[in-house]
This record gives C-alpha cells, structure tokens and sequence, in this order.
C-alpha cells in the first residue's frame, strides 16, 4: 500500500489515473501488436521469476484467498450485485461487483484508501455478421457495469468491514 499510495500520489499531481500505465507495464503483452513476438523466449529474469512463482505456489494461499472473498462476499451481498457467485470453484483472485456508475464508485473508494478499479482491457466477443442473435448483451453489459474491489488474504475483517461501509456509503449517494 505505501508504494502504490505513492505512485498513485505522484499520477494524481500529474492529473492522470495510474491504472492504464500501471496495467500496461506489467502486461507487457499488450504492445506486442502481433503473435509472432508472442513466440520469443522470455528474458532470464521473467523464467526466474516465473520458476520462484511455481515453486512457491501455495494452497493454502489460495484457501486463505478464498476465505477472505467469502468473508467479503457474505458483507457485500445484500447491497450490491456479485457476479460469479454461482462459481463451485471460485477462489477470488478478483473481486468483481457491479455498479451502475462504476467510475463514480472507484473515485469515492480510492479516497476512502480502497483501490479498486475496472478491468479495462476486457471486451466481450462481438456476434458474428451472419448470427447476431448471438450479440453477448448480458458480458457486454457486466462489463461496462465493472469494479474489481481489493481483497486479499492479509485484509483484516476491520478493513473488509471499512471497505463494505464504504461501498454502502457510495452507493446510497447520488451520482455513484
């Protein structure tokens, strides 16, 4: 939290949102225009890194993950829309809701200490041509309505609690 505090204090003196440059630096994978440069090896920090992931990967994390979704889910559930809740297999690497003015909410989350965002990059399938009873109305809108909410193993119930209260609190007020 205190270097992203600080990133995102130094985009918001510049007037930008941090998400796009943030996103796009540690994706990499969206300025590479063509499948052909999607072939090349990875340098040898990103196989370092990638095999330190794989050996350090942790069930136990991933239950801990999941603990605290469910915790949030059990929160939030009475005041917004939780997409995905159906899921058997849900683990909560993200927390989606659905908001009608999804901007409006990260705005007032971000200034309560919460960073939630969008998934920008996200688009739904168009329908082909030929078949437009296909048109994926029901993703595009879930989409459009998107904000991922922090929630990760380390959150105390005082923080799922501030965060639920901050929820609320948006969306009771006009504009959000």
């Amino acid at each position: 939290p205190g270097v992203l505090g600080a990133v995102a204090a130094i985009f918001r003196g510049l007037g930008r949102d941090y998400e796009d440059p943030i996103a796009d630096s540690v994706r990499g994978v969206a300025k590479l225009g063509s499948d052909e440069k999607l072939r090349q090896r990875p340098c040898a920090a990103q196989l370092a890194l990638l095999e330190r992931r794989i050996r350090s990967f942790s069930t136990a994390r991933i239950a801990s993950r999941r603990a605290r979704g469910e915790a949030l889910a059990a929160r939030l559930g009475e005041i917004v829309t939780l997409p995905g809740q159906e899921n058997p297999r849900h683990d909560y690497w993200v927390f989606p809701i659905l908001a009608d003015r999804p901007e409006a909410l990260i705005a007032r989350l971000r200034r309560a200490g919460f960073d939630a965002s969008t998934l920008p990059r996200s688009r739904s399938v168009a329908a082909p041509p030929d078949r437009p009873k296909l048109e994926p109305t029901n993703a595009r809108d879930a989409l459009a309505r998107l904000v991922i909410l922090p929630c990760h193993p380390e959150m105390p119930d005082a923080e799922l609690d501030r965060q639920t209260a901050a929820v609320a609190a948006a969306l009771s007020q006009p504009g959000a």
